[in-house]
């Protein structure tokens, strides 16, 4: 599996702050749903194409798929949280996780 800059940062992030963490996590089983990251009952989606016009993130039918993946994970108990590449690089995806598991 092949995984983009952002996700690369992001995990070097992660590790860096100490937290484990799954990449390519199928949250729920027999669903082909796949989280870029998990960990905690949180799971982390970094979302690259989301400016791009053919992306899957943001064509109406790429969207409607966040949704639903979206969806499905708060049902199933995780806090689903969506970060685009700059978040990333500019630290506030990590403040955020940070963030959140220091109030659990």
């Amino acid at each position: 599996m092949k995984f983009n800059e952002a996700e690369e940062v992001f995990a070097g992030q992660l590790k860096d702050a100490g937290i484990v963490f799954v990449r390519e996590y199928q949250f729920i089983p027999g669903r082909k749903f796949r989280a870029d990251f998990a960990f905690n009952k949180i799971i982390v989606e970094i979302n690259g194409g989301t400016w791009m016009q053919k992306s899957g993130h943001s064509t109406a039918k790429g969207i409607q798929r966040d949704y639903e993946k979206s969806n499905a994970a708060q049902l199933a108990g995780f806090i689903y949280l969506q970060f685009i590449p700059d978040e990333v690089y500019n630290m506030i995806a990590i403040d955020t996780v940070k963030k959140l598991l220091e109030s659990k």
